[in-house]
Order: structure tokens, then C-alpha cells, then sequence
């Protein structure tokens, strides 16, 4: 699926090159994102964290569990600047760098939660929208995300393959679309009515 979202020439946008090239400068010291990821960061971070978008039109708040490098908390957060996005990470210094990202690149719709978020988790906030990139199998990503879901949110799963309802214990597919690099999809609570 090509979306008419990814039609806008995101490689020529300033905010989306300046979180690569500080992405760039910080990687050596914190790693980012894997070496071999480098060379091609635009193709594998920026245009698989933005095939999301069409996802995310209902979506005014969004949690991004692992965000690591940003992604793809900060190409959304760059793309859908009414939405309030919070990037996570449980790394002091991956949480370190997505600060001076939201600093160095002024978004205002950003905030940074330094957490290492668990199955169960104190942290309490509700979204219309979680996604969790790299940080599991679609079970882990689902159980880490599905408890910020508010009545009507989804999480959104990035993955190689169509994944099922069987994958994501009380969740409920709503969804399943081929991307570039494989599938998205959509997952809510099968408790809601």
C-alpha cells in the first residue's frame, strides 16, 4: 500500500533531516540504531515509521513504546504536528538524545517518558494509538501496549506477516494491510464493545 501521506517529499523536509544528522552525530555514543542501519536510515526508519500515518487519522494522542532513535514516534510526531506524542524508552540514554531531538527540532507536541514500561505498568495515561517498533514478537509489543489503550484505541503492529487474533490474547484484529517492508496491523481490546 502506497500511501498518498508517503506522496509528500519527506526527504527534502528540514525536521526529518535534522533528527537524522543528530541521529548521526549521537549513534557512535549511544547506539541508536544498528551500524548497517546507518547508510540507509531514511528507507528503513523514516518511510516505515511514516506508512503509519494513514493509521493515525482518528489518533490525537499517541504512545510509542521503544521509541530507541525516535522512530517512529518522531516522524509522526513531525508529520501530524495536532498530535500529542509521547516517545518512551527505558534507556537513560536514548531518553537523553530524544530530548535534544524535541529541543533541537522545537516539537512541541513531544514528550519524552524515560520508563521501562511492563506488562503491567504504573505508568496510568490512556491513547488513541500505541505502537511498539522493536521492542518484541507481536505478543510482547500487544501485552506492553494494550493497557494505554483508551475505550476506542488501537495498537498498531509493524511486523513481516499478517498477524492473527490468536497472537494478541484478548486483543481483537480490526486489521491487517501490506506495506513496503511487510504488514501493519491494527489490534484493539476484544473487552470493548
Amino acid at each position: 500500500m502506497r500511501s498518498e501521506h508517503l506522496a509528500t517529499d519527506w526527504k527534502s523536509n528540514p525536521l526529518v533531516n535534522a533528527h537524522l544528522e543528530l541521529l548521526h552525530k549521537w549513534n557512535p555514543m549511544y547506539s541508536l540504531v544498528s551500524q548497517r542501519d546507518l547508510s540507509n536510515l531514511y528507507q528503513r526508519h523514516v518511510e516505515n515509521s511514516l506508512e503509519l500515518l494513514p493509521f493515525l487519522d482518528q489518533s490525537s494522542r499517541h504512545l510509542d513504546i521503544g521509541s530507541g532513535g525516535g522512530f517512529p514516534g518522531i516522524p509522526l510526531a513531525i508529520a501530524r504536528p495536532s498530535m500529542s506524542v509521547i516517545v518512551n524508552d527505558r534507556s537513560r540514554n536514548k531518553c537523553r538524545f530524544l530530548r535534544q531531538v524535541k529541543m533541537e527540532l522545537r516539537l512541541e507536541n513531544v514528550e519524552v517518558l524515560e520508563l521501562d514500561i511492563k506488562p503491567v505498568s504504573i505508568y496510568q495515561e490512556r491513547f488513541n494509538s500505541v505502537t511498539a517498533r522493536a521492542v518484541g514478537r507481536p505478543k510482547v509489543a500487544w501485552l506492553l501496549g494494550h493497557q494505554f489503550l483508551d475505550d476506542n484505541g488501537v495498537v498498531l503492529l509493524q511486523t513481516t506477516h499478517a498477524v492473527l487474533s490468536s497472537d494478541v490474547p484478548g486483543g481483537e484484529v480490526r486489521g491487517n494491510s501490506v506495506v513496503g517492508r511487510g504488514w501493519i496491523s491494527v489490534v484493539a481490546r476484544s473487552d470493548v464493545a
